[in-house]
C-alpha cells in the first residue's frame, strides 16, 4: 500500500508513463543502472587479484619394473632330409623353451606360432 501511495504522489503523469513503458524497457533500465554502478565500483576500487589461490606446475617421473615383454624368435635349421631337419628343428625349439623357462618365463606366458614354408 505504501508503494501505491508513493506512486500517486509522483508529479504530473509519472504513473501513466510507468504503466505505458514496456516491461523490457524497464528491465533494460534496471540492468543498465546496475552495470553503471558495478563499473563505477571497479573504477574506484580497481580490479582485485584473488588472494586465496595456489598455483602448482611441475613434472614427475617414476621408474618401474615391466612385467610384459614381447620377444620374437626365429629358429631355423637345415638338414639333408626332411626328417633330419625336423629332428634338428625340434631340438632347437626345445633348447629355446628350456632357456625361457630357466629365466623365469612360465609355459602359460609363451605363445608359439609355426610358420610354414616350402623350400
Amino acid at each position: 500500500m505504501k508503494i501505491i501511495k508513493r506512486l500517486r504522489s509522483l508529479p504530473g503523469d509519472s504513473l501513466g508513463v510507468i504503466r505505458r513503458t514496456p516491461p523490457l524497457v524497464f528491465a533494460m533500465a534496471v540492468l543498465s543502472l546496475g552495470g553503471f554502478i558495478g563499473a563505477s565500483t571497479v573504477l574506484v576500487r580497481g580490479f582485485r587479484t584473488v588472494e586465496n589461490t595456489i598455483t602448482v606446475t611441475g613434472a614427475s617421473t617414476e621408474s618401474f619394473e615391466s612385467d610384459i615383454a614381447k620377444w620374437s624368435v626365429q629358429v631355423k635349421t637345415s638338414g639333408k632330409t626332411q626328417i633330419d631337419s625336423f629332428t634338428k628343428h625340434k631340438e632347437s625349439i626345445n633348447k629355446t623353451m628350456e632357456f625361457l623357462k630357466a629365466n623365469g618365463i612360465e609355459d602359460s606366458e609363451i605363445s608359439m606360432y609355426i610358420r610354414k614354408c616350402n623350400a
